[in-house]
């Protein structure tokens, strides 16, 4: 019975980390957008970050990270930014768009 047990553990721990690789992943991804979203208010973006293995992402690290945000406005300016980012704190990504919002108010 132990042994049922246990393999039943490590079992669902296997599951835990291999569903993570994907879970967490699209949840950073959803975080980042919603902070360029409130402090830069693009048209339309898109942001995909990617970090081997997954829960580097909690701590806020990332292997990598790339996106495009179009019709930004700051000011009377409007551009389209595209950024490409390798190795990052995700948390850096966080603090632009806090400094971009705070430039525009």
């Amino acid at each position: 019975m132990k042994k049922i047990f246990l393999i039943f553990i490590v079992l669902l721990i296997i599951v835990c980390v291999v569903g993570a690789q994907f879970v967490v992943p699209k949840y950073m991804e959803s975080i980042v957008e919603d902070e360029l979203n409130q402090s830069l208010k693009p048209s339309s973006q898109t942001v995909v970050i990617e970090s081997t293995p997954a829960f580097k992402l909690v701590y806020g690290q990332a292997d990598h990270a790339a996106g495009t945000l179009e019709n930004v406005q700051l000011g009377k300016l409007n551009f389209f930014l595209v950024f490409i980012m390798r190795q990052i704190i995700l948390l850096l990504i966080l603090f632009l768009s806090l400094h971009l919002m705070r430039l525009r108010s």
